[in-house]
């Protein structure tokens, strides 16, 4: 297979080839990860110094369940068989009074470490360790104990454990093994200091709170759908940090159930996390018009994390520790592909990206902060790393977004002015030509003269209400990015305009060319009412259209009213407006024909709404 190099500021080019490096990836840590679910019976102590192990779904061959509580250890070393149990995330449900669980630990660090057995409520709990294939009572004790033990440099240790329930079934049930640090660790977090964390704690969630109502009321009061991922990832992020919150972890620790409970909730809710933050990317970016093959990687993003959460669910439900392998390699293939896109959009760096470009960053830097000191046990505050991090993505999220709201409207409103300015402007220039020409007639040329000039002065202003309505139609398509409706509708409002221009000049048209405006008029009218009313052309086929001749811009003014004052205002039907032309004798009658609600009531609803329209271009015709 032929793999060429991929260009990360040209993946629009090499898309393809990414596809193969994320096969690559996911089959090679599909490798790694899934071959050790099988891990051997030997546990080496140097691989959870900084946390905690359950046993039972790190060995294999390990249970043996017996229905007794007084068989003894030696019987169970001769005569039994152990077995791997079905698999656990934290615990395993044991449906009898005793249960059997035999292990090793190995040292291979350059130190010795103390080890501690954290055992879970039962009646007693018998810790024997195996010496030349003989079982020597190390520890007995009842109820929620530790023991610790010290495994030197190069020792291996063998145990046997068994776990009793005096009147009952043992229940779900897990062993947990700590080192010494790692526990003295456990219990920082749940003596007096904990509160200056949970303070810090509490003042990021109060303020991921906040930021989500905030945006959430915004949303509200503007519709504007960029608000809905943003406000979603917030909450998300919230309700992920609040179940590691301490105090809420120190409520649920001790019970092993709800523990291994709300570690599943919080493997389920990342998904979604990705699935808010990948579509906010979509929208602020505008990656569907912009960036075509990020846009496909992003909704690639937001399948998969759909179709795992269904696979986590399955999981949890099966209770197999699959999932912890799945979600890593889900992880890291997420954190590789957000620095490459953080990286490909760094070419486009404006003032308005910037707020998204630095957010990011910030978030993958304290991420990485947080992974270092979890693996080099550095402090005990690395998700305050995460914290700060989040905290000042949304922060810089919450900038850009307003940015790009307040350019919005700013650009609203210089359109809106230029397009008053230039209706004055028109308005002014349309005057001084009508006074202009005024003055330059002659007493006896005034009347013949007049008649030409008011059907020039009809045919220029073409209803100043019409082109207000016509530029807001299509500065709407604009902003809702409706590009192909937006070209179209601009192209007949451009066709329209040209034949006004064109016959402005002229006396006299010909009957078809005067339809044709009309019929362009009434296209564009339709677009912008979304189709409310229909037209219809009904005219003889043997009339020779081109051979009539009438004055330019004629009916336009008719056909006006049968929209403003008709069917307009039509509410339990569609509007049908007719244009038929007849032969009568030696003259033709043109027909403007509508189905609306009628003179008398359109004029009660403009009574209603306080409009009285003057209608100048009926008067001038």
């Amino acid at each position: 297979m032929k793999i060429s190099t991929i260009n990360p500021f040209d993946l629009q080019k090499n898309i393809e080839n990414l596809k193969i490096w994320l096969k690559i990836l996911i089959t090679l840590f599909s490798f790694l990860f899934l071959q050790n679910l099988n891990a051997q019976e030997t546990i080496d102590v140097k691989f959870f110094k900084q946390k905690f192990y359950d046993v039972l779904y790190l060995n294999t061959d390990v249970l043996y369940v017996e229905s007794s509580i007084n068989v003894k250890a030696s019987s169970i070393l001769k005569d039994s068989i152990f077995v791997k149990p079905k698999a656990s995330l934290h615990y395993i449900d044991i449906k009898s009074p005793s249960a059997w669980f035999k292990f090793k630990l190995e040292n291979t660090d350059i130190e010795d470490v103390v080890v501690s057995f954290v055992f879970p409520k039962v009646d007693s709990t018998y810790l024997f360790q195996l010496i030349d294939k003989q079982a020597l009572l190390v520890s007995s004790l009842a109820g929620n104990q530790v023991y610790n033990d010290t495994v030197s440099i190069g020792e291996t240790k063998e145990y046997l454990l068994n776990l009793r329930s005096l009147n009952n079934v043992l229940g779900k049930q897990g062993v947990s093994i700590y080192t010494d640090k790692s526990l003295q660790r456990l219990r920082y977090r749940q003596g007096e200091k904990v509160f200056n964390v949970v303070i810090i704690n509490s003042l990021f969630i109060g303020a991921f709170i906040i930021l989500f109502f905030y945006h959430f009321f915004l949303y509200v009061q503007n519709r504007k759908r960029i608000y809905i991922p943003y406000f979603m990832y917030i909450l998300t992020l919230a309700v992920y940090f609040f179940v590691k919150h301490p105090l809420f972890m120190m409520y649920y620790a001790t019970d092993e159930v709800l523990a291994s409970n709300f570690f599943a909730f919080n493997i389920v809710i990342q998904p979604f996390i990705y699935i808010f933050y990948a579509q906010f990317t979509r929208v602020f970016w505008q990656t569907n018009e912009k960036f075509k093959s990020i846009d496909t990687l992003l909704r690639i993003i937001i399948i998969v994390s759909i179709v795992l959460v269904a696979i986590y669910l399955i999981l949890i439900g099966l209770n197999h520790p699959v999932l912890l392998q799945i979600h890593d390699i889900y992880r890291i293939i997420l954190i590789g592909l957000s620095i490459y896109i953080l990286i490909y959009f760094s070419r486009h760096f404006t003032k308005e990206t910037s707020y998204y470009i630095f957010g990011a960053g910030c978030y993958l830097f304290f991420s990485f902060m947080a992974f270092a000191d979890s693996k080099f046990d550095l402090t005990d505050y690395r998700n305050l790393f995460m914290h700060i991090g989040a905290i000042l993505e949304i922060l810089f999220f919450a900038f850009g977004l307003g940015y790009k709201m307040k350019k919005i409207e700013v650009e609203k409103i210089k359109n809106q002015n230029e397009l008053i300015e230039q209706y004055a402007e028109n308005d002014q220039l349309q005057l001084a030509l009508e006074e202009e020409l005024k003055k330059q007639l002659s007493i006896s040329q005034k009347e013949n003269q007049m008649m030409e000039i008011e059907s020039r002065l009809l045919r220029s202003r073409m209803n100043p209400h019409f082109l207000f309505n016509t530029m807001n139609a299509l500065k709407n398509h604009i902003y809702k990015n409706k590009t192909t409706e937006a070209s179209n509708y601009l192209d007949q409002l451009s066709m329209l305009l040209r034949r006004v221009l064109e016959y402005s000049g002229e006396k006299k048209i010909s009957l078809k060319q005067e339809l044709d405006l009309v019929e362009n008029y009434l296209k564009l009218e339709q677009q912008r009412m979304d189709g409310n009313f229909e037209f219809q052309f009904l005219i003889p086929e043997d009339l020779d259209l081109g051979y009539i001749k009438l004055p330019p811009m004629i009916l336009q003014p008719f056909v006006e009213n049968s929209i403003w004052h008709g069917v307009r205002y039509l509410e339990s039907r569609n509007g049908i407006i007719k244009i038929i032309v007849n032969e009568k004798d030696d003259s033709i009658e043109i027909l403007i024909d509508d189905n609306g609600v009628g003179r008398e009531i359109a004029k009660s609803i403009q009574a209603k709404n306080k409009t009285k329209p003057k209608s100048l271009a009926t008067e001038l015709t």
